[in-house]
C-alpha cells in the first residue's frame, strides 16, 4: 500500500532505493499499510482465478509457486484486465490451471513505478469438488463504512479453516457517499467503480494471507440503488463491474447461469447462485417477476438432470411474506407461488439461502411446500448496520430461531453424515446452531 501513497511523489522526485514489503505480520493478514488488494475468485479442483488491484501508472508482474518453491507461472495467464478510462485503478485477473487440491501454492505480485516497488505474496489452495465434506462461510452485507467490525469478523473467519466463502449480496455499497447512505442511487459509473475500489482497500478480506475461493452473487447495493431492479438504467454496466471484481470460470463444476448467476457443484450438492436484480419487476407489481422466467427454467431444468441436493442462493429472502421488507414471497407473491409449484414438480430436494435482512434467521418449512421438509437460512449484517428487534417484531410461523441484535455470518457444514450450520457473531461466538434433516 505504501507504493500507492508514493505514486504521485514518484512523478516529481527520484529515489535511489526500492521499497520492499516484508509482510512480517503473523496474525493472518498482511500489513494494512503495505498490502496489495488480492482476492481468489471461483476455484475448482485444478484451476482458479485470482485478481489484484494495480494503479494504471504501475508496471506489474506476478509469479505462481508450488509447495516446493518451483516456479509454475507458465501454468497461468492474465485472462482479463478490467479498467475504466476515468479511473487510475485497474483489476488484473489471472487464471491458473493444472493445479492440485493437495498442494499449497503461493501467489506473488510486484508493482513498480520508477524505482519504487511493492511486493506481496499470498497462499492458496484449489477446491476439491469431488469430496462430500465442506466447511463454507456464508455472509452478506459487507459495508466498508463498518470495516472496524469487519476487521474483527474477518479475523474470526481466518481461524475457521474454511474451504470457501459464499458472499451473497451487498458486498459493495455502491450507493454510499463518504461512508453514509443517503437513500439515492449511485449518480454515475465513475462513482460506482470508485466504490468497488474503495471496498477492495478497506476490507480485510483482501488482506488474508491464506486466500480462499470466493463465490459471489449480488444484491441491490452492489447494483448501486436500494431495491433496484431490471429498470435501473446502469444495470448492464454495473453487472460488468461486478463480474470484474468477483471473477468466475466455466468448467465441469461451474456453469454460467442467468445474469451474474451460476451453478457450482460440490460433491452431491448443486449451489445455484441466483441473480435477483437483473430480471426483477418493480416490487409493487404483485404478479411481476422476481427471478425472471428464464432463470426459473434454468434452475428446474438443471435440477431434473441429477439427484443432487439443490441449494438456492440469493440476496434477499425467499419465504419473507411475513414482513414488509424485500423478499420473493412478499414482493411478488403470485410468481412466488408459481416458483414453489415448479420446484415441487421436479420431485427434487431444495434448501434456501438468503441475506439482506440485517439479521440471522433459521426457518423450517414442512413438506407441503415442495414435497419434503426443507429450510431457509438467512444471514445478514456481516459488517453492516443491525436493527435490534427488526425481525422479532414480525411473527413468522416457519421460524425456528432468530438473532437480530448481532452482526452475523454462518458456517455451513456439509457432511456425508448430515448437514448443519453454526451462526456466529463478529467475535466468533456461536449465536445459534442447527442440524438439517433432509432425508
Amino acid at each position: 500500500m505504501r507504493l500507492y501513497l508514493l505514486l504521485f511523489l514518484s512523478l516529481i522526485t527520484a529515489c535511489s532505493s526500492i521499497n520492499k514489503v516484508t509482510n512480517a505480520r503473523n496474525d493472518g493478514f498482511n500489513d494494512s499499510y503495505e498490502y496489495i488488494s488480492i482476492m481468489q475468485g471461483a476455484t475448482t479442483d485444478n484451476e482458479t482465478v485470482i485478481n489484484f488491484i494495480a494503479p494504471k501508472i504501475a508496471t506489474y508482474s506476478y509469479k505462481v509457486l508450488d509447495d516446493k518453491g518451483t516456479d509454475i507461472t507458465s501454468k497461468s495467464k492474465i485472462s482479463k484486465v478490467h479498467s475504466r478510462k476515468y479511473s487510475e485503478w485497474q483489476v488484473v485477473e489471472v487464471k491458473v490451471e493444472g493445479l492440485s487440491p493437495s498442494i499449497k501454492y503461493e501467489f506473488q505480485v510486484e508493482l513498480k513505478v520508477g524505482k519504487y516497488a511493492d511486493n506481496d505474496s499470498r497462499y492458496f489452495h484449489t477446491l476439491d469438488t469431488k469430496k462430500e465434506d465442506y466447511k463454507i462461510l456464508i455472509a452478506s452485507c459487507m459495508a466498508d463504512s463498518y470495516h472496524q467490525i469487519g476487521d474483527k469478523a474477518w479475523a474470526t473467519v481466518e481461524e475457521q479453516e474454511l474451504d470457501a466463502f459464499f458472499l451473497i449480496g451487498d458486498l459493495v455499497y455502491a450507493d454510499y457517499f463518504n461512508g453514509r447512505y443517503l437513500g439515492i442511487p449511485s449518480p454515475d459509473m465513475r462513482h460506482a467503480w470508485s466504490r468497488y475500489i474503495d471496498s477492495r482497500f478497506a476490507l480485510k478480506l483482501y488482506q488474508l494471507k491464506q486466500l480462499k475461493p470466493v463465490f459471489a452473487t449480488w444484491d441491490d447495493h452492489d447494483l448501486g440503488v436500494n431495491n433496484g431492479d431490471k429498470h435501473y438504467k446502469k444495470l448492464k454496466q454495473v453487472s460488468s463491474v461486478f463480474r470484474g471484481f468477483f471473477p468466475n470460470i466455466n468448467n465441469d463444476s461451474i456453469s454460467k447461469g442467468k445474469g451474474v448467476g451460476f451453478k457450482l457443484t460440490l460433491g452431491s450438492n448443486d449451489f445455484f447462485f441466483l441473480d435477483n436484480r437483473s430480471f426483477r419487476d418493480k416490487n409493487k407489481k404483485k404478479n411481476g417477476y422476481h427471478l425472471g422466467r428464464n432463470q426459473v427454467d434454468w434452475i428446474t431444468s438443471n435440477a431434473k438432470k441429477t439427484n443432487r441436493l439443490n441449494w438456492l442462493v440469493q440476496g434477499d429472502q425467499f419465504f419473507g411474506g411475513y414482513h414488509r421488507h424485500e423478499s420473493f414471497e412478499g414482493m411478488h407473491p403470485e410468481r412466488f407461488d408459481q416458483f414453489i409449484k415448479k420446484l415441487k414438480e421436479t420431485n427434487k430436494k431444495y434448501v434456501f439461502i438468503s441475506g439482506d435482512r440485517h439479521l440471522y434467521e433459521f426457518m423450517r418449512l414442512d413438506s407441503s411446500f415442495i414435497g419434503h421438509q426443507t429450510y431457509e437460512i438467512t444471514t445478514s449484517g456481516f459488517h453492516a448496520k443491525i436493527f435490534p428487534n427488526g425481525g422479532s417484531n414480525y411473527p413468522n410461523k416457519h421460524r425456528v430461531s432468530i438473532v437480530d441484535d448481532h452482526y452475523n455470518s454462518v458456517i455451513l457444514n456439509l457432511s456425508s453424515k448430515g448437514h448443519s450450520i453454526r451462526a456466529m457473531n463478529e467475535n466468533g461466538k456461536t449465536i445459534d446452531s442447527q442440524k438439517m434433516n433432509l432425508n
